[in-house]
């Protein structure tokens, strides 16, 4: 009996470390996918840069520190200007001040945005999944309502 608990605990052990490692993948390549969007934005010639950025999910207990970075590396790369919706990217928009705003709807945020869309302008729309960023292209596209 002793043997077998000794297993159990050895296969919980395993689960874990093999759990703790997913996430961990996961909280990186939301990071690194990030940065690859800023990149690529920067790559394209434009009179202008954009990113249009909303929260980061499943991050843990680091993620307000990660949107933070996240923020600090859209100044390093010279964009010029960050438009935020999410709570998390709150941190984002701190990161990245001062050429960054935050906003609590996404209609006020594609209004912001709109006038852009008549410059030498590129802009790029990162979040995850599950904020619905495709509704942001969709809007500035017009091929939504408004909410």
């Amino acid at each position: 009996a002793k043997d077998n608990s000794l297993a159990v605990l050895n296969q919980l052990n395993l689960l874990y470390n093999k759990t703790r490692q997913a996430k961990i993948t996961q909280e990186i390549s939301e990071i690194v996918s990030a940065k690859v969007a800023i990149d690529t934005l920067m790559s394209v010639p434009a009179g202008k840069h954009i990113a249009i950025l909303s929260d980061m999910l499943d991050l843990g207990s680091q993620e307000k520190e990660l949107h933070q970075e996240i923020g600090r590396y859209v100044m390093e790369k010279g964009i010029d200007h960050v438009y935020c919706i999410g709570d998390l990217s709150k941190y984002t928009v701190k990161g990245a001040s001062p050429r960054s705003t935050w906003f609590a709807s996404r209609s006020d945020l594609v209004h912001a945005v709109f006038p852009y869309l008549k410059e030498d302008c590129v802009i790029v729309v990162k979040g995850s999944r599950a904020m619905r960023m495709d509704q942001v292209v969709q809007d500035l596209q017009g091929d939504s309502e408004d909410e």
